[in-house]
């Protein structure tokens, strides 16, 4: 049997770090950054702080295909994906990509449910192999 694998996603406000473990064993893979320097902060006023996510989209995809390219491994061996993130950086689209607001308590099904999206799209061979 294949070697499966789980990737994880941190995002911080300066980079997001990839790491890709063994499931069964948890032993790790391979750990790295995206971007090279530190992600822009956009200041609109004083005290404000943003960034803009679909940065962070980009990021994902291309850590993701970069630790594919590095490990070898075949992206149907990915069987579980984990996401951290910076205290309210989680931002819910719509098909059209307009921004959406839930309630708390929705929250960690939705997190469920961007998981399954990213192993059932994100991680398809037509788009890292």
């Amino acid at each position: 049997m294949k070697t499966s694998y789980s990737i994880g996603y941190d995002l911080g406000s300066s980079f997001l770090n990839d790491a890709l473990t063994e499931t069964k064993t948890g032993k790790k893979i391979k750990l790295i950054k995206e971007p090279s320097e530190e992600m822009d902060i956009i200041s609109p006023q004083s005290g404000w702080a943003e960034q803009d996510p679909k940065l962070w989209w980009k990021y994902i995809c291309l850590g993701t295909k970069r630790i594919i390219k590095e490990t070898k491994i075949n992206s149907k061996q990915i069987v579980s994906v984990g996401i951290s993130y910076q205290m309210h950086g989680l931002v819910l689209i719509d098909k059209k990509g307009n921004i959406k607001h839930f309630p708390k308590n929705k929250k960690s099904f939705i997190a469920n449910k961007i998981a399954q999206i990213l192993l059932d799209k994100l991680l398809d061979d037509r788009n890292f192999n």
